[in-house]
């Protein structure tokens, strides 16, 4: 990603600043982690009450994951989205 990289977050939840369904742009670093400290910590709270999510660009494979115990998941397939 670029210096000016950022992504789009839809707002779910209550976060002050934004209307709820509001998409958002975040800029991102080099590793696509929030350089906002704020931003960074709606992430972490968006995994318990799904506050906030991050919209995937136009066009981007989606990827279905399974659970393999406390190491995370394996890919199991990637599709184009239509």
């Amino acid at each position: 990603m670029s210096d000016d990289a950022t992504i789009q977050v839809r707002v779910n939840g209550v976060i002050p600043g934004h209307e709820r369904g509001a998409i958002v742009r975040v800029r991102v670093d080099s590793e696509g982690t929030p350089l906002d400290l704020q931003w960074r910590r709606r992430f972490r709270d968006a995994e318990v009450d799904n506050c906030c999510e991050v919209v995937p660009p136009a066009g981007a494979k989606e990827r279905r994951l399974e659970k393999a115990g406390p190491r995370g998941g394996r890919d199991l397939e990637e599709s184009e989205e239509s």
